[in-house]
């Protein structure tokens, strides 16, 4: 039992101490961005935020909790990439036509947010998300290989390199909602060729629908929940844009931060 206790609490402090470090740096860093970032950049950000939020639900399809599940029934290598490379491909065909509807609607969807001036920041969301949807793949495959050190690792890489960025374009070039963005979507790209390594040795030309079928009888019941919870998460920044400007939006989002952020030593464990 006791053996069991600290191989948890190793983990906790090795998957969560990147992550909260940096989470915490960047609530220290609030009275930097205030600086460079107008209260409507906020509410911008805000409503970004929480678009990204549910498109990231339905873009996983709840199969990266099959993924893990499946893993362990997996026979040897071969079933492996099987599993690997047939939700691989369905996320790449799915996510790819969501993607460029989403993309297409995006003018729409931007001025119904009140931000019409944002509709190119609203898809470089939209493709960063579609993006960071094929990663849980490596880094499952970390946890489940209790390569807990190169998954922290990974991960505050990811974290320091988005703030440094981040820093950089909004602070230094004064780039705005675009730097936060931009800053966003250049990690993720960078990360998918880093991440390569670990897509090797599992991506391979091969599909299963019987696979697939049961990857999604395991996954896609579990969407309705994250879509009801993302929906208590974010939702209120949607409402809030009949009824206030989007100025009050961010002064709202800052509160929110300001608010949870016990909730960032939660999300360790």
């Amino acid at each position: 039992m006791f053996a069991k206790l600290r191989e948890l609490s190793k983990n906790l402090a090795i998957y969560g101490l990147g992550d909260v470090s940096i989470q915490i740096v960047n609530f220290a860093l609030l009275g930097v961005f205030v600086q460079y970032l107008s209260k409507e950049d906020y509410g911008i950000l805000a409503l970004l935020g929480s678009v990204e939020a549910i498109t990231k639900l339905f873009f996983r399809w709840g199969v990266d909790g099959s993924f893990m599940r499946f893993w362990y029934d997996c026979p040897d290598d071969c079933a492996r990439q099987r599993l690997a490379s047939t939700l691989f491909f369905f996320l790449l065909a799915a996510n790819g036509l969501l993607l460029a509807t989403a993309v297409a609607l995006s003018p729409w969807l931007s001025t119904w947010l009140g931000a019409p001036g944002y509709t190119l920041a609203l898809q470089l969301v939209l493709l960063n998300t579609f993006a960071i949807g094929f990663t849980f793949i490596p880094f499952h495959v970390l946890r489940l290989q209790q390569r807990a050190r190169e998954f922290s690792l990974l991960a505050f890489a990811r974290s320091v390199s988005t703030l440094v960025l981040r820093l950089a374009l909004v602070v230094g070039l004064g780039y705005g909602v675009m730097g936060v963005v931009v800053a966003d979507l250049a990690v993720t790209a960078v990360l998918m060729v880093v991440m390569i390594r670990w897509f090797a040795p599992l991506i391979r030309p091969v599909f299963s629908p019987a696979v697939l079928r049961e990857s999604l009888a395991f996954g896609l019941p579990r969407v309705p929940h994250g879509f009801a919870q993302q929906v208590i998460a974010v939702g209120d920044k949607f409402i809030l844009t009949f009824f206030v400007s989007l100025s009050e939006i961010g002064l709202y989002a800052m509160g929110v931060s300001v608010g949870l952020i016990q909730k960032v030593f939660l999300s360790a464990f």
